[in-house]
Formats: structure tokens, sequence, C-alpha cells
């Protein structure tokens, strides 16, 4: 039965739910991976979308993880994705081209080590639960 299913990309979905949107006081650029100009320069602050590994499938439904990556100076990086954390999580959530039954943090944001002076990396996992597309 699972060959037939066709699952959604949660990841294309969670990046165009954040991307655009106010978090912490900024405007978010999205992405599920990191873009950068002919000088090395990405779009900050920037939230990547990964895929984490975990989850499992049911009979009717599919438990995916993701992992949040945002980059952005100072403390900004855990405040912002402690706002995307909030505007994402909770029950029956209509997302682009999918349905959320659930979506839920299950490792709460964490300021990572990052090699750079001006930067701050903040990261934390989300679990989401959704059905085949029809």
């Amino acid at each position: 039965m699972y060959d037939a299913l066709i699952w959604p990309n949660i990841r294309k979905a969670l990046v165009l739910m954040v991307d655009g949107e106010e978090h912490a006081g900024s405007v978010i650029y999205a992405a599920q991976h990191m873009e950068v100009d002919a000088n090395g320069i990405s779009h900050i602050p920037l939230a990547l979308f990964l895929d984490s590994a975990g989850g499992n499938i049911g009979y009717v439904d599919r438990a995916d993880r993701a992992l949040i990556e945002v980059y952005a100076p100072g403390e900004l990086a855990k405040k912002i994705l402690e706002s995307i954390i909030t505007s994402l999580c909770g029950d029956g959530i209509e997302g682009p081209d999918v349905f959320f039954d659930s979506i839920q943090c299950i490792v709460p944001p964490t300021e990572s080590p990052y090699p750079q002076d001006t930067l701050n990396l903040a990261t934390a996992v989300i679990e989401t639960i959704v059905r085949p597309l029809d």
C-alpha cells in the first residue's frame, strides 16, 4: 500500500509558510538549502528547513521531522526561531498543498556554535503529521 501513496513535500510547505513573514521584528527569508551570491553572502536572517532523521509511517498518516536552522546576528537567531516555532505549531493547520494534522516542536530552540563573529545559529526540530495527497 505504501508504494501507491503520494506524500506532500512538508519542507516546501513549511518554507512557504515562513518565507517573507515577520518574526521577532525581522522579515525572514526561508529556504530548503542555503543560497549565496557571488560574494558568498546569503539572505540574513535566514531560516533553513532540512530533513531530520526519525518519524514513522502509519496506516493513514506519516510523521516527518524537520530540522530548522536560523542564522541571524546575535541573540536574534534564537528569538526568531522561537517565534517561528510558535507560529507553526498546533493542530489542524492548513498549509500550501498540505493539511497538517499536527506540528509540534520535539527539540526546543537552542543556540549552536557557529564559526563567524557576526552571526549566530539557532536550531530546533519539529515533527509534522500529514496524510497522503488525494
